[in-house]
């Protein structure tokens, strides 16, 4: 018996994860509030590393499944993210306050995204 897949079968597949994606990405997002609130919060370095991981999951993911406006509003994320953690040298420092508020904002951005993505009918090949 042969290891490979047919193209249907391969498309099968596909369609399938690709939709699985689409119906976890409104609790990955609920995540990600969840982990931005926790940012101001008393482990605030512990939820930024956590909120990294989880956004930069959502980019490489998301561009996989070709969600390209997904992927680079999470890199907005990651990049608001860095700035939080560690702040660039070469610059005068943000006040923190400013640095939440990006944040958030980018949050915002990427969860209007995702509703759009889950919000659209699947193709046929994925019902």
């Amino acid at each position: 018996m042969s290891d490979n897949l047919s193209t249907d079968e391969f498309d099968a597949k596909w369609s399938a994860l690709r939709a699985l994606f689409i119906a976890r990405l409104p609790a990955r997002i609920a995540e990600v509030e969840r982990l931005r609130i926790a940012c101001v919060g008393a482990a605030p370095q512990d939820a930024a590393s956590a909120l990294f991981h989880l956004v930069h999951s959502l980019a490489g993911t998301g561009a996989t499944f070709g969600f390209d406006e997904l992927a680079a509003t999470a890199r907005l994320v990651e990049t608001a993210i860095e700035a939080l953690i560690e702040p660039a040298p070469d610059r005068s420092p943000t006040p923190v306050e400013a640095l939440h508020a990006q944040l958030a904002t980018t949050v915002t951005l990427l969860a209007e995204v995702a509703a759009d993505i889950a919000a659209r009918p699947l193709p046929k090949s994925a019902t």
